[in-house]
């Protein structure tokens, strides 16, 4: 199996709101998820054809990502979104 990086994954960047790598490049990232798919550390993703591939613990710490901890003051607003025209709805909290 071939991992390519594809324009959706070009826009995780800083600033983007989406999960990134501080330092590794998108070529060094998609080797890195071939290998680790290789070895069968993923799991299936939300949706056909999307997969979450669990990275290697030793290079977690070049990885951004802005989920954030919840606690019972937080206060959570939601919303009924589709990505694409022919996909289903979906609520986004």
């Amino acid at each position: 199996m071939k991992v390519a990086v594809n324009e959706f994954v070009r826009r995780q960047v800083k600033g983007s709101g989406k999960t990134y790598s501080k330092i590794m490049s998108f070529e060094a990232i998609a080797e890195h998820a071939q290998i680790q798919m290789g070895n069968g550390h993923f799991s299936k993703g939300y949706r056909d054809g999307v997969r979450i591939v669990h990275c290697n613990n030793s290079i977690i710490s070049e990885f951004y990502c802005p989920i954030i901890k919840l606690n019972e003051n937080s206060v959570l607003v939601s919303k009924l979104v589709r990505r694409r025209r022919e996909e289903d709805f979906y609520i986004q909290t």
